[in-house]
């Protein structure tokens, strides 16, 4: 099973045991990918730790907003 890199458009193998938001690395530009299907096999770009807790933060905000803080 194969899937393409959408920045450098190389064809990555992914592993049989590979599942729904797997993180891979392009081996050719050195992408950080997630799997996002599998039926065919399609990557996107993953998020970054740092991206990841600002999206926390934002929805931890949103919370307290609609709570009325």
């Amino acid at each position: 099973m194969n899937a393409e890199c959408p920045e450098c458009e190389t064809e990555i193998p992914l592993a049989p045991d590979t599942e729904l938001w797997d993180l891979v690395e392009c081996p050719n530009c050195g992408a950080h990918l997630e799997v996002i299907d599998l039926e065919p096999p399609e990557l996107d770009y993953a998020l970054e730790e740092e991206e990841l807790e600002e999206e926390d933060e934002d929805e931890e905000w949103l919370d307290e907003e609609e709570e009325g803080f």
